[in-house]
């Protein structure tokens, strides 16, 4: 009885030491194969990061290699494989660009590409802080490229009419102007945005706030500022007193950041 008792006792405890034996291989393999993951989605997000940075820098090099003045829009995502992330673009001897993934196993996850082209003008760092994608502007000057998030109201301001010709526009100027429509739902603040001619001529807003849905006339003359009409007060320093060729020219509209919001040629 007692060696019956006995054999029991030790087939039990074969029996739980194999079952213990077994859990612990379902541990190990469990670690394994979470590794094997971490591993993985490392990976995964390093690459993504690559890929944003290549595509980015692809985009600056193509502006720069285009003829000087060119300007290229380049959206970011959202997300990079569902993480937020910063990008950082490097100037000087050792210009490139740097993207992390934040969130990630590996936090972060870093990537990036090499610049050829130099940049002379950027954000440090060019960052997606909101859930809304960020929007810049690559421009070619010459001498390198221009970078700079491109403003939300770019899209908003609009040629609403455009009254460059009248009988007695020389000695009455102010029957020359150009009027701008906020076609947006939020106020745009035009302070310092340029507006030029063809030959260069050039009248800086001053410190006003276009509000959503309203418009404002530029007249060339002189007058007093008010909501709905600002006035350039152009001396050409000749007989005519008018900017705008009445045979033919170019209106060009730019951003305080010095991008191109809006060009519009006639006839």
């Amino acid at each position: 009885m007692k060696h019956r008792i006995s054999s029991c006792k030790r087939g039990y405890v074969t029996w739980s030491i194999s079952r213990i034996g077994v859990m612990m291989a379902v541990v190990l393999l469990i670690l394994l194969l979470y590794m094997i993951y971490q591993y993985v989605s490392c990976v995964n997000a390093s690459d993504a990061a690559n890929q944003e940075a290549e595509d980015l820098a692809a985009a600056i090099e193509k502006t720069y290699s285009g003829p000087s003045g060119l300007e290229t829009t380049y959206t970011f995502p959202q997300y990079i494989e569902n993480h937020p992330y910063s990008l950082n673009i490097v100037s000087g001897a050792k210009r490139g660009i740097l993207v992390d993934i934040y969130g990630t196993r590996c936090s972060p996850s870093r990537g990036g590409a090499s610049l050829a082209s130099p940049v002379k003008e950027y954000p440090t760092p060019v960052k997606n802080e909101t859930e809304e994608n960020v929007t810049i502007i690559i421009k070619n000057i010459g001498d390198g490229v221009r970078i700079a998030r491109k403003q939300a109201c770019v899209k908003c301001v609009v040629l609403d009419e455009f009254h460059y010709t009248a009988p007695d526009d020389c000695d009455n100027p102010n029957k020359e102007y150009v009027r701008l429509k906020n076609k947006c739902d939020t106020s745009c603040d035009l302070t310092g945005w340029e507006m030029k001619d063809r030959k260069g001529h050039t009248y800086i807003f001053p410190s006003y706030e276009l509000e959503a849905g309203l418009a404002v006339s530029v007249h060339t003359g002189c007058g007093t500022d008010s909501s709905q009409d600002l006035y350039w007060c152009f001396d050409s320093g000749g007989l005519c007193k008018a900017v705008w060729n009445n045979d033919g020219d170019t209106l060009y509209l730019r951003d305080s950041e010095g991008f191109l919001c809006l060009e519009y040629t006639y006839p």
